[in-house]
Formats: structure tokens, sequence, C-alpha cells
């Protein structure tokens, strides 16, 4: 699996014959040290005789150059596909969400900053023109 470049992942190490990839999205994922990377979602049913089970995958640059890293987020016994996938979407819009609430915070701090600044500024003007 390599070369990031969005195209579907070489899988022929994780799927069976009887296996299925499914595509859920590609999104933007905060890892555990809360650094947000590009990563396309999947759902994986393996199938083996009469039993089953679904994994939900993230696949993600590894920090090798060129390869990719499989990461297993959530794992289900039985076809439990739709139910993964939705977990998946969840996540990472929930991601999303907490990125833009965090972005805005940032903002609104940065904009209260320039405000409390030019009042600072305005009243020592005030006040050296008092003096003066």
């Amino acid at each position: 699996m390599l070369d990031w470049t969005g195209a579907r992942p070489d899988f022929s190490l994780f799927l069976g014959p009887e296996d299925v990839a499914e595509f859920v999205g590609a999104c933007s994922w905060r890892d555990r040290a809360g650094r947000c990377r590009p990563a396309l979602l999947y759902v994986l049913l393996h199938r083996r005789g009469a039993e089953a089970w679904t994994h939900a995958c993230r696949i993600a640059p590894d920090r090798r150059p060129g390869h990719l890293t499989l990461h297993l987020e959530r794992a289900a016994p039985g076809d439990r596909r739709a139910e993964l996938a939705a977990w998946l979407r969840d996540a990472a819009a929930t991601t999303a969400l907490r990125d833009a609430a965090a972005t805005t915070a940032l903002r609104d701090a940065a904009a209260r900053t320039a405000l409390r600044d030019a009042a600072a500024r305005t009243a020592l003007r005030d006040a050296a023109g008092m003096a003066g």
C-alpha cells in the first residue's frame, strides 16, 4: 500500500477472495497525538465460511514517505457495514465540528485581544492628551 494519492488502496494483504471493502469517505482525522491528518475511511467485511465480521478502518499516510498505514478503529461480529460506516461518518464529523469550534474560539480570542489593545491605545492617547 504505497503512494498516498487518494486512490483506492491495495487491500490484497487484508482481504480474502470473499471479503469486501467499501469506501465510506475522505476526511481529516485527529490522531491520538492531536494532529489532524488526511484519511480515507473504509469498512471491510471479512467472510470465512458461515462466520463474518466487520472492521471500520482509517487509512492514512505513514510517517515513512510513500507508505500508508491501516488503522483498525472498530470491529464488530457479523455484517455490520452500515452501522460501522455510520460510526466512521459520525466520528469524522465530530472531529470536523470540534476543529471548527476551536478555530472559531481562536478567531474570537484574537478579535477580543485586538479590541482590548485598541482600547488600551486609545486610553493611553487620551491620558497623554490630558497630561499635555
